[in-house]
């Protein structure tokens, strides 16, 4: 499942998704001491196992879910580094959360095209894309407790990626080197993508802690009864 760390059970613990181990480990850093108050998984950027994970961290009694990480820019004007905090998510199938603020997308599927990213942001309005937080809102949805959504930009809306990163994950968010070779192998001028995204992801991971030192702690504040 990709357990880090798990809370004591009350109503000040949280409960913490992402789809990477990389993710993960940087919410439990940008946590500091506080990081025995939440509840840390993995999905392997999986909507199915997000919402499947949110609802067993539900049952552990926690106060609010957050599906954190990061993600796809549809909006041109998102840079990579920039951070999204949004309490809206849609799907092809489901809307949950507030009627303001930035929208996030849901998707099966990486949306790598920039041609795609244009056209979903054109249909939708979305500012960014993942492939878990609609699996935590509508886990949340069911629980009726609140969700949000905290995600740093790693390719922005004209980057393209590799159509083989499909595969590149395993269930519980590691990544998997064989089909990134694999893919190079067929198609060797990735390559300049690749390393793109690799310097990006960086820049996000650092950005997203950054955002999480803030964020996370001021959950758990909101979250107190005290």
């Amino acid at each position: 499942m990709g357990h880090l760390g798990a809370a004591t059970p009350g109503p000040l613990s949280i409960g913490i998704v992402c789809g990477l181990q990389s993710e993960m480990h940087r919410a439990a850093r940008a946590l500091g001491p506080l990081r025995d108050r939440a509840i840390f998984v993995a999905s392997g950027s999986s909507a199915r196992r997000a919402a499947e994970q949110a609802e067993d961290i539900v049952a552990s009694g926690v106060a609010a879910l957050v599906s954190f990480g990061i993600a796809g820019a549809l909006d041109p004007a998102l840079q990579v580094g920039d951070v999204v905090r949004a309490s809206r998510v849609a799907s092809e199938t489901s809307t949950f959360g507030e009627a303001n603020g930035p929208l996030v997308w849901g998707s099966e599927a990486i949306i790598g095209d920039p041609a795609e990213k244009a056209a979903l942001h054109r249909r939708t309005g979305a500012a960014i894309v993942d492939l878990e937080s609609h699996g935590v809102a509508a886990a949340a949805d069911r629980a009726g407790l609140p969700f949000f959504v905290i995600r740093a930009v790693s390719d922005d809306a004209r980057h393209r990626l590799p159509a083989y990163l499909a595969d590149a994950v395993t269930p519980d968010g590691r990544p998997r080197l064989g089909p990134v070779l694999a893919g190079l192998a067929r198609s060797p001028t990735t390559l300049p993508a690749l390393i793109r995204l690799g310097r990006n992801t960086s820049k996000a991971l650092e950005a997203l802690e950054r955002a999480g030192e803030t964020d996370l702690p001021a959950l758990l504040r909101r979250f107190d009864p005290d």
